[in-house]
C-alpha cells in the first residue's frame, strides 16, 4: 500500500482512485460530521427497536465493555496500592480513585491501565 509520501507516479490507477475518494470522504464528513452522527444515532435506533438479532449483539456488547471497564477499574485500584491513602481501607469494591491534587474531573480506568500494560510512562501520583 503506498504511502501519502509516495509520489503519484507510483501509484496505479486504482490506488490512485481509492486515494483521492478517501481524501473526498473526509473532507466530506469533516463537513457534515454532525448531519452524519444524527442519521447514524437516528439509523441505529430504529434497527435496535426492530431488529432483535442487532439489540442482542449491540447488548452483548454493552455487557461486554462494561465488565471490562470494572475490570480495569478493579486493576487500577491494585496498580495505585489497593488501599486509601488517608483511612488505609483496603476493600476494592469501596475504594473509589480521586485526583490527589483536589481537581475535578473523571478518571478513566480503561485508558489508563492500557497504558501502564502497554508500558507507557504515566505519572499516577503527581502531588
Amino acid at each position: 500500500m503506498p504511502t501519502e509520501t509516495m509520489p503519484k507516479e507510483a501509484l496505479t490507477p486504482e490506488e490512485l482512485r481509492r486515494q483521492k475518494e478517501r481524501e473526498y470522504f473526509k473532507k466530506y464528513y469533516q463537513k457534515n460530521k454532525e448531519k452524519i452522527k444524527k442519521h447514524d444515532k437516528e439509523y441505529k435506533r430504529k434497527r435496535y427497536h426492530s431488529d432483535p438479532e442487532f439489540r442482542e449483539k449491540y447488548l452483548e456488547a454493552r455487557r461486554r465493555r462494561h465488565l471490562e471497564y470494572r475490570e480495569a477499574y478493579k486493576r487500577l485500584k491494585i496498580t495505585l496500592g489497593g488501599k486509601c491513602s488517608v483511612c488505609g481501607e483496603d476493600d476494592l469494591d469501596v475504594l473509589e480513585i480521586h485526583h490527589p491534587d483536589g481537581k475535578e474531573g473523571r478518571v478513566f480506568p480503561l485508558f489508563i491501565v492500557r497504558s501502564l500494560e502497554n508500558g507507557l510512562d504515566m505519572e499516577l501520583n503527581r502531588t
